[in-house]
């Protein structure tokens, strides 16, 4: 079931990262722009083998008419608007301070030309009001931009530093000699996990593991034990304990509870893929005995 989450899940990530780039959306508009007679002869009423004869006969009489239209003719539209689409917006937004710019410059030679009257004077307040208001505006629009393409830019190098230097980060945890088995709690690193949801891995880095729940989960590496035998297992003096101990590690997705199929009652806790990640993590830095 775990395999079958992360399998969707990093679909979904991997489309969410291709739709956020500006190339992929200016694709889309420009293929529908270029195929919009396929779009109009797909959703309109008749038989199918119509339809299909008159795509194949018309719309794309041959190979190279499909290429240009389906293909080529929208990644070369698509790239035109990447590259000019920034220089378009300097040139309007010069404009455009330009012609408030001489506005403003004819309001400043009437008002020296001749005194103003209260409703000129409301009328010129109420403009320099509204040019700050819009200006004001353009201003947070461009802020807020700037900060999702830095974040956008923030993911990319993050994600290409960490597949870059994840050989060298599993030789450097292998060779840690660090006392931390004198240590109370365990922090884990994000490079400790692989092919884990975003959500869990945070969770676990943020929350990290004390001793006692790290002993718990090694004890049920490897066994699918009922719940009912933990506190035998976990050599703990009250059922309540081993209670807290599991639910702090189901809560953290180590492990898993599953009903027994035998349908007596029993439920298994078995460890999760991430529960594995985290013991070697631990025992490559000498927190626990060797996974």
């Amino acid at each position: 079931m775990d395999a079958v989450k992360d399998f969707f899940s990093s679909i979904r990530e991997y489309v969410r990262d291709k739709t956020a780039n500006p190339f992929w959306g200016a694709y889309v508009l420009a293929w529908v722009a270029v195929n919009f007679r396929l779009i109009v002869v797909l959703l309109a009423s008749g038989e199918a083998a119509q339809k299909i004869a008159y795509i194949d006969d018309t719309l794309y009489p041959s190979l190279t008419v499909w290429l240009v239209r389906f293909w080529l003719g929208p990644m070369a539209l698509a790239a035109f608007f990447v590259v000019a689409s920034p220089f378009l917006q300097r040139w309007v937004t010069t404009f455009t301070r330009a012609r408030d710019a001489e506005t403003i410059r004819q309001l400043l030679r009437i008002e020296e030309q001749e005194p103003l009257t209260k409703e000129q004077a409301d009328r010129l307040r109420k403009q320099l009001h509204d040019e700050r208001a819009r200006r004001m505006a353009e201003v947070d629009e461009l802020k807020a931009e700037n900060d999702e393409l830095r974040q956008q830019l923030d993911s990319v190098a993050r994600a290409q530093t960490l597949q870059k230097d994840e050989p060298d980060k599993g030789v450097v945890e292998r060779t840690d000699t660090s006392p931390s088995s004198n240590q109370d709690s365990f922090k884990f690193r994000e490079s400790d996990f692989i092919s884990v949801p975003q959500r869990t891995m945070l969770k676990i880095v943020e929350r990290g593991l004390r001793r006692k729940e790290a002993e718990a989960l090694y004890v049920v590496r490897n066994k699918s034990l009922p719940r009912a035998a933990w506190a035998a297992e976990l050599a703990l003096k009250e059922h309540h304990e081993e209670n807290v101990l599991l639910e702090r590690l189901k809560g953290l997705e180590l492990v898993e509870e599953n009903p027994s199929p035998s349908g007596r009652g029993l439920s298994f806790i078995r460890i999760t893929s991430a529960g594995s990640q985290a013991l070697e993590a631990m025992a490559m830095r000498g927190f626990i005995g060797a996974a």
